[in-house]
């Protein structure tokens, strides 16, 4: 015998009246699917339009292709094959005006040092309030404008 499933209320399919929305085309890099999905998902909810990718090598590879596709870089930090620092440097050799934000796990302050050299705006710690990362990027993107 089965019993039924709880059912659990459907996630909101629009943004919280609170957070600031936008417009803007952003390259969100995290190797972590379900993070990257969560994120794209909130971004999309207020008004940017989300290219994720789970892979920074891919990342670069896209932005590569056409450097002035994306209005902002968001990318963890840490992450196989190409940190988010390694990327961001990549990133700031293609084009040094795209702002960038990292998103870390580890200590603020060693990152935030060697940040602005690499066009890196903010470090944001994980794990990320929607609200934080709402902020931010529309801070970020109203200071590049």
């Amino acid at each position: 015998m089965f019993l039924p499933r709880e059912r659990r209320p459907a996630p909101p399919t629009s943004a919280p009246d609170d957070l600031p929305t936008g417009t803007g085309r952003l390259l969100l890099v995290d190797d972590e699917p379900s993070l990257t999905l969560l994120e794209k998902r909130l971004l999309e909810e207020l008004g940017y339009q989300v290219a994720a990718f789970n892979s920074s090598v891919d990342a670069l590879d896209r932005l590569e292709e056409d450097p002035d596709a994306f209005d902002l870089v968001i990318t963890d930090l840490t992450m196989p094959r190409l940190t988010g620092l390694a990327l961001a440097n990549e990133i700031h050799e293609l084009r040094p005006d795209l702002p960038i934000l990292l998103l870390t796990g580890l200590q603020r302050r060693h990152h935030a040092r060697r940040g602005p050299r690499a066009g890196i705006r903010q470090v944001l710690l994980k794990p990320l309030p929607p609200h934080e990362l709402a902020q931010a990027v529309a801070a970020v993107l109203q200071a590049s404008r």
